[in-house]
């Protein structure tokens, strides 16, 4: 993650604009070089001039509305991670930008400096991760498979009957269990829960879950459902959430105290 990032924002309410400005410079140790943008022409001008690391988009703008804006912006600037910012309402849509090129999104209710940051750092390595493998508007599992080793949150995945595929470097720091003690085995045995539990495809969820030293741990959750000819995955990010409260009254799984 370089230390220096130059960013887009493509918003048309001041209010909001300002609130990411806001937020993007109370950054430490990382300093944002940050460009503004209310109209979709303006940002195409600007990315066909200055080369961004990230560009911020609002996909309802004056002139472009919806996906329509994101695939304008990615014809111009295909090698810019984006993280689409919508409003609780474009939800759905924002799950389908993921789809059509988009790194991550962030509601703009949710929008601070921590998140701001962690969303931006997150789509930054996704798209290194992503051109290096070339899977650049490839199939959703191609996609998935291309961040799991570059992605900074902790993510697992498993297959139809729950049992785990996938278990990222940053799975092992947070959990404490290496991959290969993992693979093959029941979600449920590690993390007390099931896959409902983490919510419908592309919902983020808060959620307690535990470690393998059998500590609480309240998590950010967000599953997404992949479909490939062969079967059923499903990819489950984690993100601690220190600042949600923790529900102590789940009991902790056999497999934890391992």
């Amino acid at each position: 993650m370089p230390n220096q990032i130059r960013a887009l924002i493509v918003e048309d309410n001041p209010a909001d604009a300002d609130l990411e400005k806001r937020a993007l410079r109370n950054i430490l140790p990382v300093e944002y070089d940050v460009y503004c943008a209310d109209r979709l022409e303006d940002a195409l001008r600007l990315l066909g001039d200055i080369r961004f690391d990230v560009v911020l988009l609002d996909l309802g703008l004056p002139e472009s509305g919806g996906l329509d804006t994101l695939e304008r912006v990615r014809a111009v600037a295909d090698s810019v991670a984006i993280v689409v910012l919508t409003g609780a309402a474009d939800e759905a849509t924002s799950l389908e930008a993921l789809d059509r090129g988009a790194q991550d999104f962030l509601l703009k209710s949710e929008v601070t400096s921590g998140t701001l940051h962690r969303a931006i750092r997150f789509a930054i390595h996704r798209k290194q991760a992503e051109r290096s493998s070339g899977q650049v508007g490839g199939d959703r599992e191609s996609r998935l498979c291309a961040v799991l080793g570059a992605a900074w949150d902790a993510i697992v995945t498993i297959d139809a009957d729950g049992n785990i595929r996938d278990w990222n470097r940053n799975a092992e720091e947070l959990l404490g269990w290496r991959a290969n003690e993992v693979a093959g085995r029941p979600l449920v045995a590690f993390l007390g829960l099931v896959a409902d539990d983490f919510g419908r495809d592309g919902e983020k969820v808060f959620t307690t879950i535990f470690d393998r030293r059998r500590q609480p741990l309240t998590v950010e959750a967000r599953s997404t459902v992949i479909q490939t000819d062969e079967q059923h995955i499903r990819a489950i990010s984690l993100r601690p959430a220190e600042s949600i409260p923790t529900n102590n009254n789940r009991k902790v799984p056999a497999t934890a105290s391992k």
